[in-house]
């Protein structure tokens, strides 16, 4: 599934493009689906990979349990922690300069600097350890540091809070990180979720959906806080994964269709690429997970694929910072673009990032990872048997 994973990437970088470069790209990139779809596609195809791995390679147990946690935390956070460390830098450049080009990276260096929205001690505490270390920044979309106090206040509605109220979203570096977060939550709960049997499962994705709904008339579909990135609401996604190899369990590999799988995987790519798919969502959302199964079996043993599908997260990481750095150099007069030139030196020079991630940060600590959960999984070994032996009559010439 490697090429739907980098499309989706693709996706929400195209998505966020339209922000950052404005009305230069807007009509280049005005198909597809939107950022939003395409995370919670993503959520789907994490749903089933962790229903793989948990059922396929984890036992039971609780040192099973932290292998599984900290292994999928190893996997997310180098290339996180690299992308914050660059933003970082970015902001410090910016404060050294006095420069106010960068969009969001300034919006975080207004938040943390500025008296009336500077927080206190204990915030600034929880707000850097999200910063730091990802945990909780799904949430920081429901609440906001009020003028003044500085202290962290319930907000309801992202998009129309008060003007004496400042998202403490502003206060994170990595703003599309909060995915991670979610994906981080969704990890501890795995073990104990995606072991359960399909009814089981198909209860918590209802479950979810009605409660969608109920918030959604509540709140209005407007309101992104409990409509997009509410855990709970978000489940269903997951779930579906989950359910989605289930199905994959049951049809057993060997009897599933190449050419059903190769059918599916163009249609599939077609939908992400070119079909709008705003107001068809649920639509989509099912006959991906329907045809996840076909999908994966096609590409799982395919090394290009797999390839492609390891740009899919480093993309999605430092996309913002590029975009960010991007609009900044190309909106200088010697070098200004627009248009194409733009949307294709931008987009590629995501892809070169992301390539430089791979190399450096991701391959090395794959191959540390998989010798981690090697050793810990490995079954101690018995001593060979002329040791056992001299062991044995050692003691017995003393006697």
């Amino acid at each position: 599934m490697g090429i739907i994973r980098f499309l989706l990437a693709l996706s929400v970088v195209l998505y966020h493009l339209r922000f950052t470069m404005g009305d230069n790209v807007v009509p280049l990139v005005n198909f597809g689906v939107r950022g939003a779809e395409a995370v919670q596609v993503f959520f789907i195809i994490s749903g089933f990979y962790m229903a793989l791995v948990l059922n396929g390679k984890y036992g039971a147990g609780f040192k099973s349990y932290w292998l599984f946690i900290s292994n999928r935390y190893l996997r997310l956070y180098p290339t996180y922690i690299a992308t914050v460390l660059l933003s970082l830098g970015l902001c410090l450049v910016m404060r050294i300069a006095k420069t106010t080009p960068f969009g969001t990276y300034w919006s975080w260096l207004y938040s943390w600097s500025y008296a009336p929205y500077r927080p206190p001690v204990w915030e600034k505490i929880v707000l850097a350890f999200s910063n730091l270390f990802i945990v909780g920044q799904d949430w920081t979309f429901y609440f906001g540091i009020t003028k003044g106090t500085g202290h962290l206040a319930w907000m309801w509605n992202y998009s129309a809070m008060p003007g004496a109220i400042i998202s403490a979203r502003d206060y994170m570096l990595t703003p599309q990180a909060w995915t991670l977060s979610t994906e981080l939550t969704f990890y501890v709960l795995a073990p104990f979720l995606v072991r359960k049997k399909s009814l089981w499962i198909s209860t918590l994705i209802v479950c979810s959906l009605v409660l969608r709904i109920w918030l959604t008339g509540i709140f209005g579909e407007k309101n992104l806080n409990f409509y997009y990135r509410f855990f709970p609401t978000e489940l269903a996604f997951f779930a579906a994964g989950a359910l989605a190899y289930k199905l994959y369990v049951k049809l057993k590999p060997a009897s599933l269709s190449t050419i059903t799988g190769a059918g599916l995987l163009i249609l599939m790519t077609g939908f992400i690429l070119i079909c709008p798919i705003f107001g068809q969502r649920f639509y989509f959302f099912t006959a991906f997970t329907l045809a996840l199964p076909f999908i994966f079996n096609v590409t799982r043993e395919n090394k290009w694929d797999r390839l492609i599908g390891e740009l899919s997260y480093p993309l999605y990481m430092i996309h913002w910072f590029m975009l960010t750095v991007c609009k900044a150099l190309f909106s200088l007069p010697k070098i200004h673009l627009q248009g194409v030139p733009l949307l294709v030196v931008t987009v590629s020079s995501c892809v070169i990032a992301s390539i430089l991630i791979v190399l450096v940060i991701e391959l090395p600590m794959e191959k540390w990872r998989a010798s981690r959960f090697k050793k810990a999984t490995q079954p101690p070994q018995e001593p060979p048997l002329d040791h056992v032996a001299a062991t044995v009559t050692g003691p017995q010439k003393n006697l």
